[in-house]
């Protein structure tokens, strides 16, 4: 995994990446990598869908502190609220909020909510308005797809080479003692015989010059 990731990002981007994660500063303990997994299991499952995104081991090690701390810092936002289950464009919602200027307050670079609270109406709204104005296209929804389907593939064929490894590793580890305890019984029965055979022909010599 560590050397894939390592690939990944000497590659630079290529078509079908998020080109704007390539000029953003993945939060701490995330390479850009792993970042763009997480933007794409948002757009799959939904912001906040944080035991579906960690049943699909994309991100293993990942707790769910962390999905929710790097997807905050994805959307420019510290409340995910408004957001929760919505699959959304999760750039453009980044673009905006590093787009405005006034009327915010930010902290460490994410705009929090200083203001009363909102009501449950203002609440409803405020999801609709999400859903309107960053709602995926069927085009997005499918390149969406796509991306995961390579990404899980990927995963998979990784587990298997392993798996195979470390069975191949195991074999040759069980051969390798089932020769040398056949090697050992063999020397040792041979010794043994002759040794037998030995004091057979020294007591036939005695009874012969005892006659």
């Amino acid at each position: 995994m560590a050397l894939a990731e390592s690939l990944q990002e000497k590659r630079g981007p290529r078509i079908g990446d998020s080109a704007s994660l390539w000029n953003f500063t993945p939060a701490p303990g995330w390479s850009r990598d792993e970042t763009n997994r997480l933007r794409i299991c948002l757009q799959k499952f939904g912001v906040g869908q944080w035991k579906l995104i960690s049943a699909t081991n994309l991100l293993p090690g990942k707790m769910i502190q962390q999905l929710n701390g790097a997807t905050q810092r994805l959307l420019g936002q510290q409340s995910l609220a408004s957001l929760t289950g919505l699959q959304v464009d999760i750039d453009r919602i980044r673009k905006d909020n590093e787009d405005r200027k006034e009327g915010v307050t930010r902290k460490s670079g994410l705009i929090i909510n200083d203001g009363p609270a909102l009501s449950k109406e203002q609440k409803a709204q405020l999801r609709r308005d999400m859903i309107s104005k960053y709602g995926l296209t069927k085009e997005q929804r499918a390149e969406t797809d796509r991306q995961f389907i390579e990404y899980t593939s990927a995963s998979s064929s990784s587990s298997s080479s392993s798996s195979s490894s470390s069975s191949s590793s195991s074999s040759s580890s069980s051969s390798s003692s089932s020769g040398g305890s056949n090697s050992s019984n063999g020397g040792g029965g041979t010794v043994v015989n002759g040794g037998s055979s030995n004091n057979n022909n020294n007591n036939n010599n005695n009874n012969n010059n005892n006659n």
